[in-house]
């Protein structure tokens, strides 16, 4: 994924490693001191990271994974609540995410799905997924922005 990523804000563990990452409570996990990506099974593209510009980028409030039998394909593997996924009402977790924007994500690393999902604040990214549990394809525009609940 890069920078590290925190619910909390876009500018403290990219800039001030891990000393700043204990100060917001971030799981060392996700620190990121030398600015190689941080190894992990599952990605946020619902959190933020700064872009190097002073401009945040956000997500969309969900968590991916790679699906174990196939690491093509990426799913669902949580929403945060009172997220912009959360509260599109179509996202589930287990949904294989097949396109963002009309660009394939098939094959896509978490990070390059992170790279395509994060964006500016209020901008919105066009989605499409396949239901687990029937295979039927659909499609959802969320607007990219940090709303989950408690924060």
């Amino acid at each position: 994924m890069g920078d590290a990523q925190s619910c909390l804000s876009c500018d403290g563990v990219n800039r001030g490693g891990v000393k700043d990452a204990m100060k917001q409570r971030v799981p060392l996990s996700e620190v990121n001191v030398n600015k190689a990506p941080a190894p992990s099974v599952a990605s946020s593209v619902g959190t933020s990271r700064s872009n190097g510009d002073g401009m945040c980028k956000v997500g969309i409030g969900a968590y991916f994974m790679k699906k174990e039998d196939n690491p093509n394909i990426l799913m669902v593997k949580s929403v945060l609540r009172g997220s912009p996924s959360d509260a599109a009402k179509m996202i589930s977790v287990g949904d294989a995410i097949d396109e963002v924007d009309g660009v394939s994500a098939y094959g896509s690393s978490l990070a390059e799905l992170a790279d395509m999902l994060l964006g500016h604040q209020g901008t919105s990214v066009k989605l499409t997924f396949r239901r687990q549990s029937d295979g039927s394809r659909y499609e959802v525009e969320v607007v990219r922005g940090i709303t989950a609940a408690g924060r």
